[in-house]
């Protein structure tokens, strides 16, 4: 008696809708990658803000000029104001080499395209105790 070997259709059927659950199941986890994408985004923009405006008040105390003096970044004049950037486009925008995916209010407010204004990096230097303050607010964008 010759016997063949093999899978019957309803075992390959079984063997679909069983991956097809485990696959409709995986699905919300790489869909919820992009909230993640978005916040490291903001995060990103924030980061880079930070070492920008430290090697901007750097550049200004190295190179012996006065508090409100501008300086020379990268051929880019920056304006300064207290030591640091002041915050509109003369100022922190031109610290930062790429905005990509941002859109700039030129008052120190970077806004991540596509969400509504919900998203978004503040820059204020408006402190008299010579500091800024570098926020990234994730608000209902997520």
């Amino acid at each position: 008696m010759n016997r063949q070997k093999g899978f019957t259709l309803i075992e390959l059927v079984l063997v679909i809708v069983i991956l097809g659950i485990l696959a409709a199941t995986a699905l919300p986890r790489f869909v919820d990658l992009s909230v993640q994408a978005r916040a490291a985004t903001l995060k990103g923009l924030a980061g880079n803000m930070r070492s920008a405006v430290a090697l901007a008040r750097a550049t200004q105390l190295a190179s012996g000029l006065g508090a409100n003096i501008s300086i020379s970044m990268e051929n880019v004049t920056v304006t300064m104001l207290n030591r640091y950037p002041e915050a509109n486009s003369t100022g922190v925008t031109r610290t930062l080499t790429d905005v990509t995916g941002f859109t700039d209010n030129g008052s120190g407010v970077f806004t991540q395209d596509g969400t509504a204004g919900l998203c978004f990096v503040t820059y204020a230097n408006t402190n008299p105790g010579y500091t800024v303050v570098i926020t990234s607010v994730l608000g209902t964008c997520l």
